[in-house]
């Protein structure tokens, strides 16, 4: 059983497993014993967005040509956390064989579908190094793959030695460490080899973050940090561009709409930086791409929703519900398809083409826009400042009769200002930002959901209709559709009332203080604090 790190050393070209082995006969003090020696292919897997690799370990499937095992490693492959075997390549956490794997990997997962992201062949080696008496004190592996690609030769892979510590023997790692290092001449790997593996082959492990992870500069004309964060987020509107064509799984549609959604939001909050009429073509095609993505998207929602939905059922009833599963499936596979023709019409190109050009055109040194050249960390403040008096102004005027619509424009408000905090959230000090973040997502929650609640009653009602008009809505089935609807209404209730007593904890003396010294603007001047400096500026947009 190891207990450390397992040391990895690079094989140079040329030095074959045979002669490597020769050579640890030769040098090593100790008798090798070959444990095992044979030809594997690997895959290996991880969702778009890493979860398997940024919860530090390694997905893959070994195959041997007579069983194919799923195992889940330590991300310096050391360890194996969990392993099953399988029948081919799982797509979806419920895919996987019941078993450890399945209960511990299965919730990192999420809805996010497993891609196979490289291919690998060629041979594995364990060499078992023992003492006198018989007991081993070391475990060497020697792995040699390359690269398999689609209509190509197998390119050179990754080869590695790898040190595998035994409990009891550290002495042993110690010396083989020296030994290979200083006499087989061997150079310590920096990565690890699936790391190097993915890298090769074009998959660097990481290279998808949607989050707004960049700094910006509190006296950086506004023009230009603008320019930053409609680059990253067309990023990632393009880089889920695929995944949604292909229907892989809904978390791209997800995250190309909330880049969308975003994008449209700093136009129309930060104005008088960019020509206005630019500004407004642009805005209307992301609203008409946001608005073509919302059919796909609702229907996502319900069917991830849908086992949860059968369980606020009594077990009698939940068989009742399926054809409304069928129902929303057949309608999934008619809201992708329009999509992907949306998706391929030149309305589409033109709108990639305007948003790329105006996110990237050379800034003239004197713009026409008033707001271009101010620091951005002035206008950030102000843009802040203004939207969370307007949240405060709508939250304040709800009342126990507010209609549905008024609850709305809470929650749209509360969107704008989060947007705001996230865009701009590198230009003040994190200690400074944290309470107002975390407080205004806690009343985020409560808003959203109450919305949520509202939308899928009327939805809910709205597919019953649709099924009885194309007959396949049994007695049954809307009896079932009727007691969720029921239920959906308590919750909706139950959460309404909950809103008063979330404003007051966003209203309360310490969130309020909080925004105030963070973003309100004194005495004319707004400071805007930068890497912890404090920046003095003059006039804000109006």
């Amino acid at each position: 059983m190891t207990t450390t790190a397992a040391p990895q050393f690079l094989l140079p070209d040329g030095l074959d497993t045979a002669t490597l082995v020769a050579r640890l006969r030769h040098h090593l003090p100790w008798p090798l014993r070959e444990e095992s020696a044979h030809e594997l292919s690997l895959v290996l897997l991880d969702t778009f967005d890493w979860r398997v690799f940024e919860d530090g370990g390694w997905l893959e499937l070994e195959s041997t040509g007579r069983t194919d095992r799923l195992t889940w490693r330590s991300a310096d492959e050391s360890q194996v956390r969990a392993s099953t075997p399988v029948k081919g390549l799982p797509r979806f956490a419920r895919d996987l064989p019941p078993g450890h794997l399945r209960d511990t990997l299965g919730p990192r997962l999420g809805v996010r579908a497993l891609l196979p992201l490289v291919r690998l062949s060629g041979a594995r080696t364990t060499l078992d190094a023992t003492d006198p008496e018989g007991k081993t004190v070391l475990r060497i592996g020697i792995e040699a793959l390359h690269l398999r690609r689609a209509g190509r030769r197998p390119g050179f892979g990754p080869r590695r030695l790898r040190l595998l510590p035994v409990r009891g023997c550290p002495e042993a790692l110690t010396a083989a460490e020296t030994i290979v290092r200083d006499a087989l001449g061997l150079a310590v790997a920096t990565a690890a080899l699936r790391a190097e593996a993915l890298t090769r082959a074009g998959h660097p492990p990481g290279d998808y973050d949607p989050s707004l992870s960049f700094r910006l500069a509190a006296d950086q004309r506004t023009d230009a940090a603008l320019q930053a964060i409609l680059r990253k987020l067309l990023e990632t509107m393009l880089a889920n561009e695929k995944g949604v064509r292909e229907h892989i799984d809904t978390e791209f549609l997800h995250d190309l709409r909330v880049s969308v959604r975003r994008a449209r939001s700093l136009l129309g909050q930060v104005r008088g930086v960019f020509p206005d009429r630019r500004v407004a073509v642009l805005r209307d095609d992301l609203g008409w791409l946001g608005h073509a993505t919302s059919a796909a998207r609702d229907v996502d929602v319900y069917l991830l929703a849908f086992d949860d939905y059968a369980a606020r059922l009594p077990a009698g009833v939940r068989p009742h519900l399926e054809p409304f599963r069928t129902f929303l499936t057949a309608r999934q596979t008619r809201a992708y398809g329009e999509l992907a023709a949306c998706l391929e019409s030149a309305r589409f190109r033109r709108l990639t083409r305007r948003w790329r050009l105006l996110a990237g055109r050379p800034l003239p040194r004197r713009p026409v826009a008033k707001w271009a050249l101010r620091p951005v960390g002035k206008v950030a403040r102000k843009r802040i400042w203004r939207a969370y008096r307007n949240l405060m102004h709508l939250g304040e005027a709800i009342h126990r009769d507010s209609p549905p619509g008024d609850l709305h424009e809470v929650r749209i408000a509360g969107k704008k200002l989060r947007y705001l905090m996230e865009f701009f959230r590198s230009l003040f000090p994190p200690e400074a930002v944290d309470l107002p973040v975390r407080a205004l997502k806690t009343f985020q929650d409560n808003l959203g959901e109450m919305q949520d609640l509202h939308v899928q009653q009327e939805q809910l009602g709205r597919f019953e209709r649709q099924m009885a008009k194309e007959g396949t809505l049994a007695p049954e089935t809307a009896a079932a559709m009727g007691q969720l609807i029921a239920g959906l209404a308590q919750r909706q209730t139950k959460v309404r009332l909950e809103f008063a007593e979330r404003f007051d904890a966003f209203s309360a003396p310490e969130t309020v203080r909080a925004f105030r010294q963070t973003f309100r603007r004194r005495n004319g001047v707004q400071e805007v604090a930068d890497a912890g400096r404090a920046r003095a500026g003059g006039t804000s947009p109006g």
